[in-house]
């Protein structure tokens, strides 16, 4: 356990969608399939928008809230974790490329719910489950969409 402020998971929260997007950049590099590229720009382009989101927020937010100070469960190390051990091939299909954003979404999922969970009030709570409930949206919105691109 240790002592964080909101501030700070937010800025772990940047940090983690910004390496998931790097991780992206490189797979797209690797891969061959036209449709994979397509699928992975699109994912590119979603972290790059969670950045934007949660600095747009961070800016947005009571001071209050993002100076909230208190005790957390679960790390982002081991999301970061799932990034570096994740295993990659030129050859991969839709589908395994929307597993990897999947588990790399539920790593954030998981760890927002713990911040909701050990939030020290409900104001900062309710900002965690906000990030859940947006967390869960952009995964249906990646299912559906790589559903069109197979489509294709």
């Amino acid at each position: 356990m240790s002592n964080e402020q909101t501030r700070d998971i937010l800025e772990h929260a940047r940090q983690f969608h910004r390496q998931v997007s790097e991780f992206y950049d490189q797979l797209r590099c690797q891969v061959e399939k036209e449709r994979i590229k397509m699928l992975l720009d699109y994912m590119i382009r979603h972290e790059k928008n969670m950045v934007k989101a949660l600095e747009d927020f961070e800016r947005s937010a009571p001071k209050h809230l993002l100076g909230a100070c208190y005790k957390v469960g679960r790390q982002f190390r081991p999301c970061s974790d799932v990034v570096r051990d994740m295993k990659i091939s030129s050859d991969m299909s839709v589908d395994e490329v929307i597993g990897m954003g999947l588990e790399f979404n539920d790593c954030l999922i998981a760890v927002y719910k713990d911040r909701a969970e050990s939030a020290p009030d409900e104001r900062v709570r309710g900002v965690f489950q906000n990030l859940v409930a947006l967390a869960q949206k952009e995964q249906r919105l990646l299912s559906r969409d790589a559903q069109r691109l197979q489509d294709l």
